[in-house]
């Protein structure tokens, strides 16, 4: 018989809005874009309390969107997840990210 794994999915919504530079690479747009416009404030402060809310200890990095994703990603990946896709839905970016389940993860 065959094994099925199943999944836990996570998804995160990432607000980027249109670019002001229509040539601009996706990098561009990530380092000149304030963090601000990526996240919501509450998800800044729930998933980078070292830059954001009132225990704040660390500096904003200067390259802005792009090391905040480097470091959910990094985080994410720790706690066992893995970037799977990114979809747009209505013009919404869902970054999605699954793990194996840890109750079972196999069945027959």
């Amino acid at each position: 018989m065959s094994s099925i794994t199943r999944w836990q999915y996570r998804l995160i919504c990432l607000s980027t809005g249109p670019s002001k530079n229509q040539g601009s690479s996706a990098h561009d747009t990530l380092t000149s874009t304030p963090p601000e416009k990526l996240f919501s404030k509450p998800f800044l402060e729930q998933q980078f309390p070292e830059y954001y809310g009132d225990k704040a200890a660390r500096p904003l990095p200067s390259s802005g969107g792009l090391q905040q994703l480097i470091d959910l990603f990094n985080r994410l990946g720790s706690e066992g997840w893995e970037y799977y896709s990114r979809e747009e839905i209505s013009g919404v970016n869902l970054l999605i990210f699954r793990r194996p389940l840890a109750d079972g993860s196999a069945i027959t």
